[in-house]
């Protein structure tokens, strides 16, 4: 029986214009038309070109001029950070979740805003990356690393090596490591704003990086605490400390031990809620929920 299916060629061809300019069109050209010709529902994977000859002299039609923009790559949510995790060696199914929750808690990253949008750097997580990577780039910063150290966990696990044998070797490479960046380093993560301190009248206002992103303050801390705010017009004020609200009441804890904290209100940074915490805290960590 004769071969009645439809026969393409992939083609790329090469144009030259009269403008100088070099034109490129990819795609496929019909060899042979077999069914196609009666069926007209057929499509071939890529756009079909006409067959033409080499040298061909060809007449402009049409020109249109579209615009593409190149999209990034989807964010990581929990199942495609997992995924990335495994294929790299780095961490194990025990340990998957406590690492997001780290990074999330650490406030390293942050759940970006919207449907079903995922993790998003935060501006600590740059400020960290950005910090470490110039200096320990082929150590702790690279991937290879980690997953190495996790086999070497595994020999330790199994029996095959020793816990000295395995940390005393990355330990002594961290020290030479260490020494090395503290020389190139910036000793202060603080960014001049040529502004002077207001209250003490020695200092300057530098901004910072933070846990919870960054803020402005006056470099002669720890003498001087005071804490800036920047308004849309590019002048700092003194950031006004929040009222505390003491509730009276001594607290349990610090009343055991012959202190003199007492209970005053407090905000969860996380959800915003209220509870009341001792006037110690970080001394004293008793809390309870309001009534």
């Amino acid at each position: 029986m004769p071969n009645d299916s439809l026969i393409v060629d992939t083609v790329t061809y090469s144009i030259k214009t009269d403008s100088k300019h070099d034109l490129v069109a990819k795609g496929q050209s019909i060899k042979f038309d077999g069914w196609s010709k009666v069926y007209k529902y057929s499509q071939t994977k890529e756009e079909t070109l006409p067959a033409v000859e080499e040298k061909e002299t060809l007449a402009l039609k049409d020109i249109k001029s579209t615009k593409h923009t190149t999209q990034p790559p989807s964010r990581y949510k929990d199942g495609s950070l997992v995924e990335k995790m495994e294929k790299e060696g780095v961490g194990r199914p025990s340990t998957y979740s406590s690492i997001i929750e780290a990074i999330l808690k650490k406030g390293y990253v942050e759940k970006a805003k919207g449907k079903n949008s995922g993790f998003q750097a935060a501006d600590l997580g740059m400020r960290v990356f950005d910090y470490l990577q110039p200096h320990f780039d082929g150590f702790i910063m690279d991937l290879k690393f980690t997953s190495g150290l996790e086999d070497q966990l595994d020999e330790i696990a199994h029996g095959n090596k020793t816990y000295l044998e395995v940390v005393q070797p990355v330990y002594d490479q961290m020290m030479v490591e260490v020494k090395k960046a503290q020389k190139d380093m910036p000793e202060k993560n603080s960014t001049s704003t040529g502004f002077k301190c207001t209250v003490c009248k020695e200092g300057e206002v530098v901004e910072k990086g933070g846990r919870y992103g960054k803020f402005y303050s006056c470099d002669g801390y720890p003498k001087c605490k005071s804490i800036y705010v920047k308004d849309d017009e590019g002048k700092f004020s003194i950031k006004q400390k929040a009222v505390v609200k003491k509730t009276g009441k001594k607290c349990p804890e610090c009343e055991k031990k012959g202190r003199d904290g007492e209970l005053i209100e407090r905000k969860n940074k996380k959800d915003n809620s209220t509870f009341l915490g001792c006037s110690k805290y970080p001394s004293c960590r008793y809390s309870e929920s309001v009534e």
